[in-house]
Formats: C-alpha cells, structure tokens, sequence
C-alpha cells in the first residue's frame, strides 16, 4: 500500500499495516510535516498496528509513535527557529530606526510616556564634564576620581568604555545594525564632532 496524505484516499478508509521509505528521516523530513502529523494522529486514534520500515538503514523499522515524537520534535524545532528569526528581525528594525537594545549606558535610563523613551538621568551632567575633561586632555584616573566623588560608581575599564561608546553623542552602532553608523532616538551627552575628537586622543 503507497502512502499518501492526499485527500482522495480519507485515511479512516485505509487498511494501512506497514509504510515502506527508503530513510526513517525521509518521512520526518516531509515537504507537508504538519499535514503529515495529523495523519499520524489519525492512525493512533483508530489504534492502528503499524511498522514504518526503513528499507535502506540498519534498524528496519520504527514504532509509530516514535514517528511521532520526531516528527512533533522537528516541527517544534522549526518553528523555534521561525520564532527566533522573527523576533531577530523585529530587533534588527528597531536598532537601524535608532531605537538602544538592551541595558542603557550609565547616564541614561528609560520612562514610559507613549512608548518607552530613553531620557538622561542626573548623572548625565557629570559624564557631561568628564568629556570636557577628556577633551582638555586631563588623565583618565583624575577624571574617575572626579566620577567617584560625585557618586558615580565605575571603574577605570568602564569610564574608557563609556568614552569609546558612541551612544553618548547620540548615536547607536552594534551588531544589530550591522556596524552601520545610526541617528539614535536619544539626545546625545555630547555631539559627534567631540566624540571623534576624543577617540583620536587614543
């Protein structure tokens, strides 16, 4: 008996015992795993005796109802995939608008008004000087004690980071946007032209 999900041949009607493919993956792997799925669900309903027998592997046969652990196993893996892709996408399209991913600089933070807009925080103003230092050339560790005492609680590594991050000047570049140079939604703590002018102080 060939098997067949078309619908000229209703499988109540079937007097299926075994079906024959030529890999056990073969079957799994169908153009129509959903379709497929369902059919199997029928057979289980009418409590069928059947063997799926792989004529071209070593294990000649399979349980149907291993069948249908892998098959609902790879249709769920399919469809986590289509999810995940989705949702990466969604991200992709959001960064490229300008929109920050993720956990905000220090210095920024979020608040709900119509969506969920980025706004400087009070610390914002002394970051604000901590550029202007770094651009008059003073020394990192002058300008993180200057942080410190005014409770802003970084170490060295993050205060060079935060000097190397161009999100301050009101900008967002990362995976997401694939390296490319966005406009962000944010209001920058300093402008672009400073912030170049710092990274070439290296």
């Amino acid at each position: 008996m060939k098997w067949s999900t078309s619908s000229e041949y209703p499988i109540s009607t079937l007097d299926v015992n075994i079906i024959i493919v030529s890999t056990e993956d073969r079957i799994v792997c169908s153009t129509s795993p959903t379709r497929l799925y369902q059919h199997i669900n029928s057979l289980l309903t009418l409590d069928r005796a059947i063997e799926i027998i792989a004529v071209a592997e070593n294990v000649n046969c399979i349980s149907l109802e291993q069948l249908q652990r892998s098959i609902f196993s790879s249709l769920s893996s399919y469809e986590q995939a289509r999810r995940d892709e989705k949702s990466r996408q969604g991200l992709v399209e959001n960064a490229l608008q300008g929109n920050w991913i993720g956990v905000l600089p220090t210095g920024y933070k979020r608040i709900v008004i119509r969506d969920y807009d980025i706004v400087q925080t009070n610390e914002a103003k002394y970051l604000r000087t901590a550029f202007e230092m770094k651009l008059s050339k003073i020394t990192d560790r002058e300008i993180l004690k200057y942080l410190n005492d005014n409770d802003i609680a970084i170490t060295l590594g993050t205060l060079r980071g935060i000097f190397k991050n161009v999100f301050y000047a009101g900008y967002v570049r990362s995976k997401l946007t694939g390296g490319k140079l966005v406009k962000g939604l944010h209001v920058g703590i300093i402008t672009l032209e400073e912030y170049n002018k710092i990274q070439a102080l290296g």
